[in-house]
């Protein structure tokens, strides 16, 4: 038996026919109008990998301050007195003439001025829109931390040399004890040098851990700034819908800063990210060698007095006068024509955006769960079926499994 084939209607057209049979799903509700946000590029191999470089620095800089403290305290006081009864066995480092002594030590303020002073020049541009005078005023933290430097080390010298004696002995004769002799001067004529000789190793190196610690500060959130020019750029071009489009921490610079935020962040932000990395490097190395200078040299009083005044410095400067509003005063690092981030000074620090995952952000109800970013819209439906389920049991009274 032969049958026809039915053709479709005159002027049914086969793409029409395909628009009837397969129509488009369109989501409505509250968060149809999301996703207006431009999408930031592919990570790149580098990139990923600079990520977690700073992500390990940051967890090495950014201990709590208190347990940091804490640390040092028990180390020069601890250590260092059973140091002073029971001397623990030579090692490479209980040598003054090895590497890091001579190479790193001895120059620790060089080091630290010059990545430190390098680092904040390059990220003050950045947040104060290349503003000369501002960015001067980030720099003066670093002169201030340099006279911190040279005054103390200067006043232990000083003292040093007021409560010394020099010590001879010569066998068959008594023992000649000089106060007049320098250091110098005493150990060439072949004396015994003596005196209350304040650890200029502990103070240094605690100054300079807590100084690059809180000058580091504005990376904290450093990426996010390419979110926000993104955004802001964004925001910028789109006329019509610009009022209803989200506010960002760039919305308030004028056409020319927020140009020049643009370019210096193009041109600085990697430089910033690896000057990180060797001021944390860095650090470590002074605290190693802080850990050497509580195992084998000074007595315990001389370290934790050089310890104490290196943090009652770090406390008045960041702690009290940055914090102060007057013309003297510098400013905050990451003080600057817009804010990125909200961290503190002398605490534990996050980013503007981060998120406790203790306390998670509460969801909008007409939220639709995703994964990878990708809407997920059988479990929407599954959660609403759900709560449906729910109430009408309510209302009957009936307890839910």
């Amino acid at each position: 038996m032969v049958t026809k084939r039915r053709t479709s209607a005159p002027g049914l057209t086969t793409n029409a026919s395909a628009q009837l049979k397969y129509r488009p799903f369109v989501e409505t509700g509250r968060w149809a109008s999301k996703g207006t946000k431009p999408l930031p590029n592919p990570a790149t191999v580098p990139e990923i990998f600079t990520k977690v470089m700073i992500h390990c620095c940051k967890k090495v800089l950014y201990v709590d301050p208190k347990i940091r403290l804490m640390f040092y305290a028990v180390l020069l006081f601890f250590f260092s007195l059973v140091a002073d009864y029971m001397p623990f066995p030579k090692t490479y480092f209980s040598n003054t003439g090895n590497f890091f002594n001579q190479y790193f030590v001895k120059f620790s303020w060089g080091w630290t001025f010059a990545l430190v002073g390098f680092f904040t020049f390059l990220t003050s541009s950045v947040y104060c829109c290349a503003n000369r005078l501002q960015v001067g005023r980030h720099l003066l933290r670093i002169i201030i931390g340099t006279l911190v430097w040279f005054i103390w080390t200067t006043l232990f010298a000083s003292i040093e040399e007021m409560t010394g004696k020099c010590i001879y002995t010569t066998p068959g004769t008594p023992t000649e004890v000089l106060y007049s002799r320098g250091r110098r001067s005493c150990l060439k004529g072949g004396g015994k040098w003596t005196s209350f000789d304040i650890s200029g190793h502990s103070f240094l190196l605690i100054w300079c851990v807590l100084f690059i610690i809180e000058e580091t500060k504005p990376i904290i959130g450093w990426d996010l700034i390419e979110d926000h020019i993104r955004n802001e750029e964004h925001k910028r071009a789109e006329s019509t819908f610009a009022k209803e489009l989200p506010e960002t921490p760039l919305s308030s610079l004028t056409s020319d800063d927020f140009n020049t935020v643009k370019s210096l962040y193009k041109k600085f932000g990697i430089g910033a990210k690896i000057l990180v990395v060797f001021l944390t490097l860095l650090t470590l190395i002074w605290d190693l060698m802080l850990v050497m200078t509580a195992c084998y040299f000074h007595i315990m009083i001389e370290k934790v007095i050089g310890g104490l005044i290196a943090t009652l410095m770090w406390s008045a400067t960041y702690g009290c006068f940055y914090r102060i509003n007057t013309p003297l005063s510098p400013g905050l690092p990451g003080s600057g024509n817009f804010k990125y981030s909200n961290f503190q000074h002398g605490s534990s620090a996050k980013p503007l955006s981060s998120i406790s995952p203790l306390k998670p952000k509460p969801k909008d109800i007409d939220e639709i769960p995703t994964f990878m970013g990708m809407p997920l819209y059988a479990l929407r439906n599954k959660r609403n079926n759900k709560e449906t389920t729910v109430d009408s049991l309510h209302s009957l009274n009936v307890p839910s499994q």
